[in-house]
C-alpha cells in the first residue's frame, strides 16, 4: 500500500502579472520509510507538488494518507518530476503539537 504519513501542506493560488495567468496549487510534505545511511537517518522530509483542487484531500494534517503519484517532465529538457495525483485520509496521527 502507498501510505504515507503528511506532515502539512502550503498552498498558493495569485495572479502573476509577468506571464499574464493565474498561478495556484500546493506542496505536500510528507515522509516515507526511514532512512538508515551514513549521511541520513530518520524520517526525512519530501516534498511533491499537487494540483490547489487536491486541497480538500487533506482535512487533517499531520495524518497518514494513501498518495498516488504521476510523473511530468519540464518544458525545457524533459527531466521528470513527480507530482501527486490522488490521496485519501487513512489514519491520524497519535501525537500532539502542543508545547
Amino acid at each position: 500500500m502507498n501510505e504515507f504519513l503528511v506532515l502539512g501542506y502550503t498552498s498558493y493560488d495569485f495572479y502573476d502579472e509577468d506571464k499574464g495567468k493565474r498561478v495556484a496549487g500546493m506542496n505536500v510534505i510528507y515522509c516515507d520509510q526511514p532512512e538508515d545511511e551514513d549521511n541520513r537517518k530518520g524520517y526525512v522530509p519530501m516534498t511533491v507538488k499537487a494540483e490547489i483542487d487536491m486541497l480538500d484531500k487533506f482535512p487533517i494534517v499531520p495524518g497518514f494518507y494513501q498518495m498516488f503519484f504521476n510523473q511530468k517532465t519540464n518544458k525545457v529538457g524533459g527531466k521528470a518530476s513527480l507530482v501527486l495525483a490522488h490521496a485519501e485520509f487513512r489514519n491520524p496521527v497519535g501525537f500532539t503539537t502542543e508545547v
